[in-house]
């Protein structure tokens, strides 16, 4: 127990750290550098379901990807900025 928590420490920064499960910490921290792991990402921003209803689909679409694409971008610039990282979208 203490030294996977010792790795999670060494690899994951104290400010994401925090935002991540212990599980997810846990898998992290036995995972291979090449082999990827599976989880869910909460972003902090939410999308307007109940007012976009009124909106076509297009828009909907449009407006839903616009918001993940901003919400998303400092993950994907924080993850796309470590050699020990691969992003897939």
């Amino acid at each position: 127990m203490v030294l996977i928590l010792t790795i999670i420490n060494i690899l994951v920064s104290p400010a994401l750290r925090e935002k991540l499960s212990y599980e997810l910490c846990c898998e992290i921290s036995k995972a291979s550098p090449d082999e990827m792991i599976d989880c869910i990402v909460i972003m902090k921003e939410s999308y307007p379901y109940e007012v976009m209803e009124a909106y076509p689909i297009k828009e909907r679409i449009r407006t839903y990807r616009e918001i993940a694409e901003l919400s998303q971008t400092p993950l994907i610039q924080w993850l796309s900025g470590r050699t020990d990282a691969k992003v897939h979208q």
